[in-house]
């Protein structure tokens, strides 16, 4: 976890163009292409219709259930990195002529497609998973953790020498997707106190990765799957749902929506 912050801190300390946006560039896309095979294999799995069958179709009286869409609505939140800062502070970035309207289209078309993409795969090979161990789909796995560690070996192990490239391959782009994740929420706290506090973007960085650190050590005890399981129903389906409430009141009544139409429909191609 310490190797994970120091790293955060290689590619945070120079610049947004410089360090995560090379990053982005390359391993981004190397995730898509390594889950793309994943999936095309994992539709041929055994019983993997029964999985589709499950995926497409759902149980439709649980949406009477507020769980249900407080889970829906923190993961497509935390997603797109909505209510945490990361569009603000991205679009600070931007040329005032750039299509945000496009640009924020795209960014949803995209993270979309990949999810219910890869949904074809994980479904697959759950249902490949309980035929082996014959115990229903639903009760397979019960976490994104279990899920990322127990279900895709299961894929590598069937692939025999191919799964040995893939595997290692497939993890390590995980990671790196992780570490980008944690770039984009880390780079709304620097930038912020760069901002306030009048401090170099080398300075503001290495503060923030070693309270990061420090702080990220209760996840490498022994109860760090308990509570990062708390801190994620905390953060994605209260905090998260919360800000995005308290942004759109904002940006409705008190900052006036109807003074940024104008100026964003202006530049829009999607409108024109």
């Amino acid at each position: 976890m310490l190797v994970g912050w120091f790293i955060i801190w290689l590619i945070s300390h120079k610049n947004l163009d410089e360090g995560l946006g090379k990053i982005s560039k390359i391993f981004v896309p190397l995730l898509f292409v390594v889950m793309i095979i994943i999936v095309i294999f994992s539709l041929s799995l055994p019983g993997a219709s029964i999985g589709l069958a499950e995926l497409f179709n759902p149980d439709w009286s649980l949406l009477w259930h507020f769980e249900i869409w407080a889970a829906a609505f923190g993961q497509i939140f935390f997603s797109l990195s909505l209510g945490m800062g990361a569009g603000f502070t991205y679009a600070s970035y931007t040329e005032d002529d750039v299509d945000l309207i496009s640009s924020g289209l795209y960014v949803i078309i995209a993270n979309s497609a990949f999810e219910n993409f890869t949904a074809l795969g994980v479904f697959s090979i759950l249902s490949y998973m309980s035929l082996q161990s014959g115990t229903p789909v639903s009760e397979i796995v019960s976490q994104g953790t279990t899920l990322i560690f127990a279900a895709y070996p299961q894929v590598f192990n069937i692939l025999g020498t191919a799964g040995l490239i893939l595997g290692p391959l497939f993890f390590f782009t995980v990671y790196i997707a992780g570490i980008t994740s944690m770039l984009s929420s880390f780079e709304v706290l620097s930038i912020s106190i760069q901002n306030k506090m009048s401090l170099s973007r080398r300075k503001a960085t290495t503060i923030l990765c070693i309270i990061g650190g420090l702080a990220s050590m209760i996840y490498a005890t022994s109860a760090g799957g308990y509570i990062l399981g708390i801190a994620d129903i905390f953060v994605n389906n209260i905090c998260t749902i919360l800000s995005v409430f308290v942004e759109c009141l904002l940006f409705a009544w008190v900052f006036k929506a109807e003074k940024l139409i104008d100026f964003m429909n202006s530049r829009s191609k999607t409108l024109k």
